[in-house]
């Protein structure tokens, strides 16, 4: 017989005092704390598309949506010359070449150089006089058109323009001011002289990606010119409010309304049949070109932070008017804006002299 004590000292199998085998419980297994790390990953994921498709669905009427112009037609330039620009690869509903409508203001005196003027959403080619007025008499020729689809331009059958800026506006663009450098003769002006453009709003946007694609082109000047993706990431959040509760839009990280309007706007080109100015791209390519910046210090569709953006992207200036709105620069200092314009176009056509 074994006494009590010892016993009670010699380990029988089973008993809790035996330490456990290892690996055998659940919580303990790194195999399941994986699985279960990468199912909440996924869920996350999961949710987060379900998240991104349903702000598409809801921003996307309010990317289409046009705002209010209310623009006041212009009357024809008298002495204007008009001509029509081809623009290649591109037929009109016809099944013919494409053709745009164009006109040249004469310079008053001999010319020191020549300007292409792409007008703002709904402005016919006579709008340059509201923002180029002063730019003949200080001795520049302008030239301005009207993009397909508008006015006396050709339509084209595979694309209607809207108030944001597309690809095709900046197809047009090139095709008038490849025109007048290969061939300033038919538009009545002399061989030689240095080129600018100059764009305002939706024009701005087309003036600046034309000049970066075309490196004849001396300077470019831009009035309420903006990135797409930028402005449209600055509405998404008060959009944001119409769908979700107001404390929660404030929370809503930027990087993530950024890469939702980027969905966004892809699934616009995919809809309309065309890829919309993804600006940004170009931006860069005119780092070492002449550019001149203006723009309302009250706009509040191009907000002064967009466009001191878009002045860090070019690395030039940017002048906000006070009190002014969109489009509005001139209107409130004309006589300033005018100054400013010519000495830019003076200076940068004397750089490329």
């Amino acid at each position: 017989m074994i006494p009590a004590p010892l016993a009670l000292a010699i380990p029988v199998a089973g008993l809790a005092s035996e330490p456990p085998e290892p690996g055998g419980g659940l919580w303990d297994d790194w195999t399941f704390w994986a699985i279960a790390g990468v199912g909440v990953l996924a869920l996350i994921g999961v949710g987060d598309l379900l998240f991104r498709r349903a702000a598409v669905q809801f921003a996307l009427p309010f990317f289409e949506r046009e705002p209010p112009f209310n623009l006041v037609p212009e009357p024809p330039t008298p002495g204007a010359v008009a001509t029509r620009v081809t623009v290649d690869g591109v037929t009109n509903r016809d099944g013919e070449p494409l053709t745009l409508s164009v006109a040249t203001i004469p310079a008053e005196g001999p010319p020191r150089g020549v300007v292409v003027f792409c007008p703002e959403t709904g402005g016919s080619k006579w709008y340059w006089r509201r923002y180029a007025a002063a730019l003949p008499a200080a001795g520049f020729a302008v030239v301005t058109f009207e993009h397909r689809g508008m006015f006396d331009s050709d339509v084209d059958p595979n694309h209607s323009p809207g108030h944001w800026p597309a690809e095709p506006e900046v197809e047009d663009a090139l095709a008038v001011t490849r025109a007048v450098l290969d061939d300033p003769g038919r538009f009545g002006l002399p061989p030689g002289l240095p080129l600018g453009m100059f764009g305002v709003s939706r024009g701005a946007c087309v003036s600046l990606a034309a000049a970066a694609r075309e490196p004849r082109i001396a300077a470019v000047a831009s009035d309420g010119g903006f990135v797409t993706d930028s402005v449209v990431t600055e509405f998404a959040r008060k959009w944001a409010m119409l769908a979700v509760p107001t404390w929660v839009a404030p929370l809503i990280p930027t990087w993530h309304l950024r890469q939702s309007m980027w969905l966004m706007r892809k699934s616009a080109d995919r809809k309309k049949g065309v890829e919309h100015l993804a600006l940004q791209r170009d931006l860069p390519k005119l780092r070492e070109r002449s550019v001149w910046l203006v723009s309302g210090a009250r706009d509040s569709y191009v907000t002064p932070e967009q466009s001191r953006r878009l002045a860090r992207a070019v690395d030039a200036p940017v002048w906000l008017v006070p009190k002014a709105k969109h489009n509005q620069s001139r209107d409130i200092d004309p006589a300033e804006y005018d100054a400013r314009l010519i000495a830019f176009f003076k200076d940068a056509f004397a750089e490329r002299a």
